[in-house]
């Protein structure tokens, strides 16, 4: 079976084992087990993945049946920036589901800490603004955003 994420990967090989507690190595791959726990109504995931700071009065059971209760379309990255040795990321992504009968795109550029070890979503500006072709990449590769990111 593919994995929730629409990785294209396995789910066995992608998601499913950072949902089972194996450790996250980097803020995309964290995004995407995210994506993937609110599909599969995984609310403990979801709270054990937010930074105390940010998560206020969310509970587990609440983010679940969010989760189970909305019809997801799928998820695309736009970009992501943060690797095993940062202290901080990025992933901007789209998500699309439907609402009320209507398709919906959640649009947000994520931000990734590491807390006590580990990383979590911390929060998120939604409809972010549009990274021009001849702008650097936000992923600090150092290539524009054209010749990088902007090729997905």
């Amino acid at each position: 079976m593919l994995c929730h994420c629409d990785s294209q990967q396995p789910f066995s090989l992608c998601c499913e084992p950072l949902l089972r507690g194996a450790p996250v190595p980097t803020p995309l791959a964290l995004m995407r087990s995210r994506y993937s726990a609110y599909r599969l109504g995984l609310g403990d995931y979801l709270v054990q993945s937010w930074h105390p700071d940010t998560l206020g009065g969310l509970t587990a059971d609440e983010l679940a049946q969010t989760g189970l209760d909305t019809d997801w379309l799928g998820l695309a990255i736009v970009f992501a920036r943060g690797g095993q040795q940062d202290q901080e990321g990025e992933v901007e992504f789209r998500v699309r589901y439907r609402d009320a009968g209507r398709v919906v795109v959640l649009h947000e550029r994520s931000r990734f800490l590491r807390h006590q070890g580990r990383w979590v979503y911390h929060s998120g500006q939604f409809n972010p603004p549009k990274i021009g072709p001849n702008q650097p990449c936000p992923c600090l590769s150092g290539k524009k955003y054209k010749q990088c990111c902007g090729r997905r």
